[in-house]
């Protein structure tokens, strides 16, 4: 038997069961609503990122193009995300302080200059020990050698004497130097070995064959001179002093002996060579003695060489004593063409400290002959030379005063 309260009780239970599911259900899909709309919304911001990301940035208008390595950078930057600090590795390759522009040449930077431009170091990202800044250079290129230059070594004196590829000269106010060698200039080929030397008479042989000519320089200083016995004794020529400007005057004159000498020397069957003694400061006063010198041989008939001498004055002064080098090498220069000119051969004249250390060799001694001064066994006169004073003045048979004896390797009288 039901009391009336519990059916009346039971009639409204599942009512509200309903209404409980209802709501539940009600609120999943208002949940579900709310969920799909979020996701759809992340979507649409993924793929607007993504979009972001495949465009590429704008980046500041420069002037030209990039260069290959900053594309390289700048594009690593952009597909990886670098970080200021993981590009500290560049400074390996700047850390030289040099920067090479456009054009190629290279640029130093200062101290400050870097360190305002470069960013501060992490500690781990210094160039690796036993790495000199200038050995690297950017991916793909190879090291540039001028970045790390190689320090040169000024030779000793003893390590120039022992070389061979240099020589001392004595200048004129005493010093001495050490002159390099030139490879421009043809250097002398002789043996020495095959010389021979008899009455101070030096001859040179090849094959057992003599070929050279022995000569004696001679001037008024030399007194008389018996031509007949020196031709007699074994001398093939002579070179005579045909004239000279005065080292204080400036004046040109004519060797006194000159004409007597000449003469009496082709009448005893001797070549005959002649030498000038310039003072001149110009190259207009080397063409007034070059010009001298011409007139004076329309007379006769020379084979062996013309002579340039230009000499300062021992134990005073003269008027080549303000010279330079170059203007020295240019009086050499003017006298010796304008005599080539008229289709006599030329010699320059001079001893080593002269010739290596008073002119520019190089504009002098690759193109015309020398006769050299040089006493002694063994020249040190590096390069080649056609004539050689050999040797001091001395008694000759044949010669009132002193003279000297020259060797000559060319025949100029064939020539």
């Amino acid at each position: 038997m039901r009391l009336p309260d519990e059916q009346e009780e039971r009639g409204m239970g599942i009512p509200v069961i309903y209404t409980i599911v209802a709501v539940s259900v009600f609120i999943l899909i208002i949940l579900a609503v709310v969920f799909m709309s979020n996701t759809r919304q992340s979507g649409r911001e993924a793929a607007k990122n993504k979009d972001v990301e495949a465009t590429p940035s704008p980046t500041p208008a420069k002037e030209g193009e990039l260069a290959e390595g900053e594309a390289d950078i700048e594009t690593l930057y952009r597909e990886n995300k670098l970080r200021a600090e993981d590009l500290d590795f560049w400074d390996m390759y700047s850390g030289s302080g040099a920067v090479t522009g456009e054009d190629g040449e290279e640029n130093q930077e200062t101290d400050e200059e870097q360190a305002s431009a470069s960013p501060d170091k992490s500690p781990g990202a210094s160039a690796s020990p036993g790495i000199s800044p200038g050995a690297l250079s950017s991916p793909g290129t190879s090291p540039d050698p001028s970045a790390s230059p190689t320090p040169t070594h000024e030779p000793t004196e003893e390590e120039m004497a022992a070389s061979g590829d240099y020589v001392q000269v004595t200048l004129r106010d005493g010093t001495k130097e050490w002159i390099e060698i030139s490879e421009d200039i043809p250097r002398y080929t002789y043996d020495f070995t095959n010389l021979r030397i008899s009455d101070g008479k030096m001859a040179y042989y090849q094959d057992g064959e003599k070929v050279s000519w022995l000569g004696v320089d001679l001037s008024k200083n030399s007194g008389n001179v018996d031509f007949e016995a020196l031709k007699e004794s074994g001398v093939d020529f002579v070179m005579l002093r045909l004239g000279g400007r005065g080292y204080e005057t400036g004046l040109v004159s004519l060797d006194e002996s000159f004409v007597n000498n000449i003469t009496k020397a082709q009448s005893a069957g001797l070549e005959v060579g002649v030498t000038f003694f310039s003072q001149a400061v110009t190259a207009r006063e080397a063409e007034e003695e070059a010009e001298f010198v011409l007139n004076n041989l329309i007379p006769y008939r020379i084979s062996f060489p013309v002579a340039f001498d230009m000499e300062y004055i021992v134990n005073d002064e003269s008027r080549i004593d303000i010279l330079t080098k170059k203007d020295k090498t240019e009086i050499a220069e003017t006298f010796l063409s304008r005599i080539e000119l008229e289709g006599y051969r030329c010699v320059l004249y001079g001893g080593k400290n002269w010739l290596l250390g008073e002119i520019e060799s190089e504009d002098l001694l690759a193109y015309y002959d020398v006769w050299l001064n040089e006493p002694g066994s063994v020249p040190e006169f590096p390069y080649q030379f056609k004539m050689w004073k050999y040797d001091t003045s001395q008694k000759i048979e044949g010669v009132e005063n002193e003279a000297a004896y020259t060797i000559s390797f060319v025949n100029y009288s064939r020539k």
